[in-house]
């Protein structure tokens, strides 16, 4: 990857410019995700062989926070779901009983 300026979009302002360290591993992965446009195509950005480190970086940052979002979401959802059948056994069930006293239908 080159030096050059990274484009950010203009809607979206820098808050904080962080150093990070990379390990030898984490380099070998930017490069393959440089060297591949199947998986620049993958994240956000529109990224290119020439956009920069630090564009890299970012892109992976927002597709890893998008996926770390999506599964908080899933679990939430699993847990409403949950819920939901829990929910409806106790209805089942009081219902049930109701049905067997028949005292309660009239």
């Amino acid at each position: 990857m080159n030096d050059t300026k990274v484009r950010m979009n203009p809607s979206r302002r820098q808050a904080k410019r962080l150093s990070v360290s990379l390990t030898e591993r984490d380099m070998t992965d930017l490069k393959a995700v440089e060297n591949s446009p199947e998986h620049l195509a993958e994240l956000p950005g529109n990224l290119t062989p020439e956009s920069s480190e630090a564009a890299l970086v970012h892109a992976i940052f927002e597709e890893g926070m998008r996926a770390v979002k999506e599964r908080a979401l899933e679990e939430v959802y699993r847990r409403i779901g949950q819920e939901e059948r829990e929910e409806s056994q106790q209805r089942r069930a009081r219902l049930k009983g109701r049905n067997r006293g028949g005292s309660d239908l009239l």
